[in-house]
């Protein structure tokens, strides 16, 4: 692999946003928790008792979070196209933020923006890319520069 870690990084704290406490993925609000059998508001907590509702995570495990992401992206986007490595840096970036941001399953669905950036057509692979309800839900930013990656290398 090719790509610029660090920069990588960077973008993808720019497009996903870094944030210290939960939210709601599809609406940027805190999660809404059921109250617990006593009637007290609940907590949101994970691993071995880490309340998420007031402490947050620290920006370290948020950074451990961050670098779990990309590598599960790297092994996403290998398995959905094994040449991606001879890809520009640029462009390996781009499919990167793309598993980050979608997972395999989905990223999997566009199977032609996939069979154009395998055939080296990145205009074609723009414009599906472009034509998919990625393009208006990703935010305009993030669109917008992932897709002049990928026509520029």
């Amino acid at each position: 692999m090719t790509y610029d870690r660090q920069l990588l990084k960077e973008e993808l704290k720019r497009d996903e946003e870094v944030r210290q406490y939960p939210y709601s993925d599809g609406t940027g609000k805190p999660p809404i928790l059921p109250p617990r059998a006593d009637g007290k508001p609940s907590k949101l907590t994970i691993g071995c008792g880490w309340n998420l509702t007031d402490n947050g995570l620290p920006p370290i495990i948020i950074d451990q979070l961050l670098d779990i992401g990309i590598n599960q992206a790297a092994l996403d986007v290998h398995a959905l196209l094994p040449e991606w490595e001879n890809l520009s840096d640029a462009r390996q970036r781009v499919l990167l933020n793309l598993a980050f941001n979608m997972g395999r399953s989905t990223l999997g669905q566009f199977r032609i923006f996939l069979r154009a950036m395998q055939d080296g057509e990145f205009e074609a692979a723009a414009v599906a890319l472009k034509d998919s309800r990625w393009f208006t839900q990703g935010g305009k930013e993030r669109s917008d520069h992932l897709l002049k990656k990928i026509v520029e290398g």
